[in-house]
C-alpha cells in the first residue's frame, strides 16, 4: 500500500481482490484471507496508519462444520484396516488411527523415530513448526510396527514405497486409504486426514483426558478449553485406543465392546505391483482409485 493512498481506491481495490478470488479459492481459505485482512486493517487504525477502517464491514464467508461428516465409527476403523492391501499397508492404518498422526508426519518416519520402551515403545514425532513430541505406543501397536523392520538400519523409513525405495509419498498414503474404503464398503471419501479425527474423538469417547488428546495429535491449542494440565511424555491418548489390536490381530467390535480377533497382521515380502497414476487435482472428489493398490 502506497503512502497517501486514497481510502477509497484502497476499498475498491480490496473489492475487486475479493471478487476476483472469491469464487476461486475454498470457502475456508477464503474467511481466513478476509479475518486476516480486517485484523490488518484494524491495526493499521489503531495504529494511526489509516483513519478510517475500511474492511470493518467485512463479513467473512460463514463455514460449513463437516467434521461430523467426516467421523469413521470404530467399526469403520476395524473394516478399513483389515481391508488394507497388504501387511505395510495394515499397519500404517493402525498406525494413523492409534496415533492420529497428520499424513506427512506418518510419511516422514524414519526407524530412528522409534524407541522402544518398558510396555511398548515411544514415538518421536516431528511436527508442525518444528515441534517435537513423544507418543507412547502400547506392546501391541508397538509390536505390529516392529515387524515391519525387518533389516532396516535407523536412517530407513518406515513406511517404504515399493517403487521408489524411499518414503512412501502423500498421495500414495491417500491411495492406500481409499483402496482400503472402498474394499471395505465404506460409501465416503475417505483420506488419511479422517483417521485423525477418528482418533481424537473414539480416544475421547473411551475416557481420554482432552489434555492428553491435544498433546499426542500435536495442537497448539483448542478453543473451546482455556487451560490444560501438564502432559507427561511417557503418557499419551494412543493407550486408549490399543482395543484395535492384540496378539497381532485386528479386533472386532460392538459399539465400545470387543468382541473377538479377526486379520491377523503378518509381515510377508510381495512382488512389486503397478502403480495406477494419480490424478493431477488435489481435490479429495478427482481421486479414482481401485482397490487393488498395493505400492
Amino acid at each position: 500500500m502506497q503512502q497517501g493512498t486514497p481510502l477509497l481506491v484502497l476499498w475498491r481495490s480490496l473489492l475487486v481482490w475479493l471478487l476476483a478470488w472469491g469464487e476461486l479459492i475454498p470457502t475456508c481459505t477464503l474467511a481466513r484471507i478476509v479475518n486476516t485482512l480486517k485484523s490488518l486493517f484494524r491495526f493499521a487504525h489503531e495504529a494511526g496508519y489509516c483513519p478510517v477502517n475500511v474492511a470493518l464491514k467485512l463479513k467473512p464467508p460463514k463455514v460449513r462444520n463437516r467434521l461430523a461428516e467426516r467421523l469413521l465409527t470404530q467399526q469403520d476403523v476395524v473394516r478399513l484396516i483389515e481391508n488394507a492391501t497388504s501387511d505395510r499397508n495394515k499397519v500404517l492404518l493402525l498406525l494413523a488411527y492409534t496415533t492420529g498422526l497428520r499424513v506427512s508426519e506418518i510419511c516422514g518416519l524414519k526407524w530412528r523415530d522409534l524407541v522402544a520402551k518398558e510396555g511398548g515403545g515411544q514415538l518421536v514425532v516431528r511436527g508442525k513448526g518444528g515441534k517435537t513430541r513423544y507418543i507412547m505406543l502400547p506392546t501391541p501397536v508397538w509390536m505390529a510396527v516392529e515387524r515391519l523392520r525387518g533389516t532396516a538400519s535407523a536412517s530407513d523409513p518406515v513406511f517404504v514405497s515399493r517403487k521408489k525405495g524411499g518414503h512412501l509419498s502423500r498421495s500414495m498414503v491417500m491411495r492406500i486409504v481409499r483402496a482400503a474404503a472402498l474394499k471395505a464398503g465404506i460409501d465416503a471419501p475417505v483420506s488419511p486426514h479422517w483417521l485423525r479425527h477418528a482418533h481424537a474423538s473414539h480416544a475421547l469417547e473411551r475416557g481420554a483426558p482432552l489434555h492428553l488428546v491435544q498433546h499426542t495429535l500435536g495442537h497448539s491449542q483448542i478453543q473451546s478449553v482455556a487451560v490444560y494440565l501438564h502432559v507427561q511424555p511417557m503418557d499419551s491418548s494412543v493407550r486408549f485406543l490399543s482395543w484395535i489390536v492384540s496378539e497381532g490381530q485386528v479386533n472386532q467390535v460392538e459399539g465400545n465392546e470387543v468382541t473377538e480377533a479377526i486379520a491377523p497382521i503378518t509381515v510377508e515380502v510381495l512382488p512389486a505391483s503397478p502403480i495406477p497414476k494419480l490424478p493431477e487435482s488435489r481435490s479429495d472428489q478427482d481421486i479414482e482409485i481401485s482397490s487393488a493398490v498395493v505400492e
